[in-house]
Formats: C-alpha cells, structure tokens, sequence
C-alpha cells in the first residue's frame, strides 16, 4: 500500500527525488526576542494577529499580543498594521514543529515584514 506522499507526487507528476518532497530543517535562529510576527486566520474571512517575541527557548516561543491599527479601509476591507509597543495584555506560547512553523492560538505565525497587511471578511 502506497502512503500518501507517494500518492501526491504521481498525482503531481513528481518523482520522489524533487525539491516538493524535501523539507527545510528546523532554524532555531528564524525567531528572536522583539521580533514582531503575525498570526493569520483564513477562512472565509482573513483575519490578522500581531504579536511580540518576548521569550525563545529551543523550540518553544513566548508572545505578547499587540494591538492594531486600521491603516486603509476597515476591519471588514482595509489594511491594518500592529501598534508597536501597545499590548492587550494577552500572552501565549508556541511550539516550532519540524518544518519551521509556528501556531499561536490557532494561527499560523510568520515574521511580519513591516507592510501592512490585509484584512478582510464575506
């Protein structure tokens, strides 16, 4: 019996030697203390977290959430950005998994690149 990964790279038409089946090792330098990231939701809608590094250890990475601000449109179509240095008072941890992923309270988390980003909702 053929296991799934076998089954997406002949339905893909891949060999199982391609760049689609290799992984990137885990970078424990890919997050730091005062890094700003973003957690995203997507759905039906695309909502948008921001939070603040405040703690690395191995694998496991401490957040403190940060406010937002609309900078075009609204919360239901706009752009927002993070309020640097303004906290909800809200603050969790995360695990790196072994692709280099972080979740945060159910989002997915990726370093923020300082453009706004993108909001919106049906």
């Amino acid at each position: 019996m053929r296991n799934i990964n076998e089954y997406i790279l002949e339905k893909l038409h891949l060999d199982k030697d391609s760049e689609f089946e290799k992984v990137e090792p885990f970078d424990a330098t890919k997050f730091n203390v005062k890094d700003i990231i973003v957690g995203v939701f997507t759905y039906n809608s695309r909502h948008v977290t921001f939070y603040e590094v405040t703690n690395v250890k191995g694998k496991t990475v401490t957040v403190k959430e940060l406010k937002d601000k609309v900078v075009k449109g609204g919360m239901q179509n706009g752009e927002v950005e993070p309020k640097l240095g303004e906290y909800t008072g809200k603050e969790y941890s995360g695990r790196i998994n072994k692709y280099g992923n972080l979740k945060i309270d159910g989002d997915l988390c990726h370093l923020w690149n300082g453009e706004p980003e993108s909001v919106y909702s049906d």
